[in-house]
């Protein structure tokens, strides 16, 4: 029981600390996390006590029955992390390596066109991830609460508030990769502002070898 509240006490000073750096010029970002957070939790929790009341769940915390399926099944998909950073991941390769790949190959002969949408995939991406994490922990969480509340066998009040503090390092990641992201667009802008001219004249001369052919539009 101790060794639970210490954990959960660690992750909320955690919450905080990655949270936090947010503040200053991402408040939208902070708001927007929490919102999916807090929409998880209390969408969750009516939820499981609907389920309760219907039967589709028993004392024992198992789910019975069609209704039962459906909830196991939802619950599923919004705890499914993996599947969620495999579709992000794979819908933005659909979107930049088919353009990638034509820059290549146009541009050995000349005609290679910009690529389009990379900032914005690269955001969406970010905001994929961070909005599964933290529906995740919201899921979870109150599905938790929902079990110590009603007494079931496996959520225990010290296994509740260890499944909690569990959770509650999924908001953790969410905070700290989206923080991550915002410091990084910063730092990749920096990198460019110190790139060597000659690195710069470099790369202007490969883009006009790319781009030589190309017609004006």
């Amino acid at each position: 029981m101790v060794l639970a509240i210490l954990l959960l006490l660690l992750m909320i000073y955690m919450i905080y600390v990655s949270a936090r750096s947010l503040v200053k010029n991402h408040q939208g970002d902070l708001n927007i996390v929490w919102y999916f957070f807090s929409l998880s939790v209390t969408a969750t929790a009516l939820l499981g006590m609907l389920a309760i009341q219907i039967g589709a769940i028993d004392k024992a915390g198992q789910s019975h029955g069609k209704a039962g399926d459906i909830l196991a099944a939802i619950l599923t998909f919004f705890i499914d992390l993996k599947s969620d950073v495999v579709l992000a991941a794979a819908l933005i390769s659909l979107v930049l390596v088919p353009q990638i790949l034509t820059y290549l190959l146009s541009g050995l002969f000349g005609c290679a066109k910009n690529l389009f949408f990379v900032e914005g995939s690269v955001a969406f991406f970010v905001w994929f991830v961070v909005k599964s994490f933290a529906v995740a922990s919201g899921v979870g969480i109150a599905f938790a609460i929902v079990g110590m509340v009603n007494g079931w066998p496996h959520a225990e009040l010290a296994v509740g508030l260890a499944l909690i503090a569990v959770c509650l390092f999924l908001l953790v990641f969410a905070f700290s990769f989206l923080s991550f992201y915002r410091n990084t667009v910063g730092w990749v802008r920096g990198v460019k502002e110190a790139t060597p001219a000659i690195v710069i004249a470099f790369a202007q001369k490969v883009r006009r070898f790319m781009i030589r052919n190309k017609q004006p539009a």
